[in-house]
């Protein structure tokens, strides 16, 4: 770490998402901001050879604090994310107390003041997330929070989750939907249909995320709303959102590394640390969320970090929770399976990490290098490689279908409100 109030990046290549601009420059900080000024005795990091990017945002991050800190906490997750590469989380609401009311609100964002990770928080659509009785959304925006979603829960009832979109957009706060058809699932395992028959259970049917993508589209539609679709795992929810936003509905949607990375198969290899919900599908839903990352169709890339205990993971596949960590493997992933391949553009990659994130959040002063802008900077080196070891995570929990698996590309350094944490 160094705490220097002036930073020169030197020799690295700027990739600068606003100006679409990709080149070998000087990046300047000082005080916190982005800068054309001259420097002074300022701290200098040699980035040849490496790509500077703006800090990366991840907006699904599930911190745990308060009430599941055996699991992780607001500490645990920031040094997480910084060992990551991530300059900003968004802290989930499904938390205990739920976050559904401004006290929870203050209390995370006081909590995360002087940690090395900018967090923001969200807050619950429902009341406990329950589901029923909707929270007040003008209070807890006023405190702070940056989006709402009942994460973990789907709002299952059409007239609750009707509601409010209608009262979200009254105001004007964004609504963020797990898509689930609860009444679809009930006896079902969390898990893709073919890896469940082969180990005797009946599986998540598809329907149980397209039919409440449908369902939420077609408000949407009918209010003239906007809705977030988090972690789109199945290839006729790709095609579902790709044909809204070509009507011209105000949808936006994120893509896992999970969901784009792995398949069902990963759940017969990996056990319980590739137990997630959405679950695994097959190859073909992986390949659209790719391409779907492609098209655009997807906004922005999160991680869903989900920590638990290895405790709680050796439960058994019906007992094990769901989720896997993410933070400390999501660049790797990236870079390894759409950087790569060709899939996304260093470009593509820098809006879908940093700038349209920090615009789904309304944050004015992130995801750009332009002077000005927070000095929140993540470097990259592309052609590292390296074995993923959970055992040096710096996150409270290691449940990861990532352990031992070599990956290329890797966060050397990030800069967060300013401070430079250097990582190798």
């Amino acid at each position: 770490m160094n705490g220097t109030n002036a930073i020169m990046v030197k020799n690295g290549l700027v990739v600068e998402p606003v100006s679409k601009t990709q080149e070998i420059r000087n990046v300047k900080i000082k005080n916190g901001k982005i800068t054309s000024d001259s420097l002074d005795g300022a701290r200098e990091f040699d980035a040849e050879g490496l790509i500077v990017m703006p800090g990366w945002i991840d907006l699904h991050t599930h911190t745990r604090d308060p009430g599941f800190t055996h699991k992780e906490d607001l500490d645990s997750a920031s040094k997480a994310a910084i060992a990551g590469g991530y300059a900003t989380i968004v802290a989930m609401p499904n938390t205990k107390p739920v976050v559904d009311n401004p006290s929870v609100v203050d209390f995370v964002l006081q909590k995360s003041k002087n940690l090395e990770a900018n967090v923001f928080c969200t807050a619950a659509i429902t009341l406990g997330q329950t589901g029923e009785e909707l929270v007040d959304f003008m209070a807890l925006k006023n405190a702070g929070a940056v989006y709402f979603t009942d994460d973990g829960n789907p709002v299952q009832d059409a007239k609750v989750m009707r509601n409010a979109l209608a009262e979200a957009k009254k105001a004007g706060v964004l609504l963020a939907q797990h898509c689930e058809d609860r009444n679809a699932i009930r006896g079902c395992a969390c898990m893709g249909e073919g890896a469940a028959a082969k180990l005797g259970f009946k599986g998540f049917p598809r329907e149980a995320e397209f039919n409440c993508v449908e369902r939420d589209l077609q408000m949407v539609e009918e209010l003239g709303a906007r809705e977030h679709f988090l972690h789109m795992s199945l290839k006729e929810s790709v095609d579902a959102i790709a044909k809204a936003k070509a009507k011209g509905l105000q949808v936006t949607a994120e893509a896992t590394p999970h969901h784009f990375a792995l398949t069902e198969g990963d759940l017969l290899e990996k056990a319980a640390n590739a137990k997630m919900n959405p679950p695994l599908r097959d190859e073909k839903d992986a390949r659209a969320v790719r391409e779907g990352l492609k098209s655009g169709v997807f906004d922005v890339i999160g991680t869903d970090h989900a920590p638990h205990t290895a405790e709680e993971k050796a439960g058994g596949w019906e007992k094990a929770p769901n989720g896997i960590v993410g933070l400390e493997t999501a660049v790797a992933l990236c870079i390894t399976h759409l950087v790569e391949t060709k899939t996304l553009s260093w470009l593509q990659l820098a809006e879908k990490t940093s700038l349209n994130p920090a615009k789904l959040i309304n944050c004015e002063t992130k995801g750009s290098l332009k002077p000005g802008f927070d000095a929140d900077v993540t470097i990259i080196d592309p052609e590292l490689e390296w074995t993923v070891d959970a055992s040096k995570f710096k996150s409270k929990s290691k449940n990861t279908p990532w352990d031992g698996v070599t990956l290329k590309g890797k966060a050397v350094a990030v800069i967060a409100k300013g401070i430079l944490y250097e990582l190798r």
